[in-house]
């Protein structure tokens, strides 16, 4: 398999341990390079390579993955309130497999995550700026 998101929605990744919650939807897994005590990303099963593939149609998945990955932080201890929550946004993204970073606590992050994690930029998004870009999109 190409793809490294791939492997942990289909259950084939070393780093399976790593996993907090798989659906036939979608994968919440921890991030390999964590910018706060919990930094999990949450992903479609089916490849989609980036924000950029998705349409209006997939408002539902975006909506899923955000409120499994909230719920996932949760479980851990977490909360929604200090919770960062977006992605970045092509061609920025180091892996080309669609997914939405959740990061708690936000007042944890460093300088540097800050900026790389830094809301609306050009290389991070938030949830509500991808869905008036997905309901902007022509039917």
């Amino acid at each position: 398999m190409a793809c490294v998101f791939c492997e942990y929605a289909s259950g084939e990744s070393p780093n399976s341990q790593s996993i907090v919650l798989k659906t036939d939807e979608l994968v919440v897994f921890r991030d390999i390079r964590p910018a706060s005590q919990h930094h999990l990303l949450a992903c479609p099963a089916q490849h989609i390579p980036d924000a950029k593939h998705l349409t209006k149609s997939d408002i539902a998945l975006v909506e899923s993955l955000v409120e499994a990955g909230l719920g996932a932080i949760e479980k851990l201890g977490g909360n929604r309130l200090e919770t960062r929550v977006g992605l970045h946004w092509p061609p920025f993204c180091l892996v080309k497999h669609f997914h939405v970073h959740l990061i708690w606590p936000e007042s944890e992050l460093t300088w540097l995550s800050r900026l790389i994690f830094r809301p609306n930029s050009y290389w991070f998004c938030t949830v509500p700026s991808l869905m008036e870009y997905l309901n902007n999109l022509p039917d």
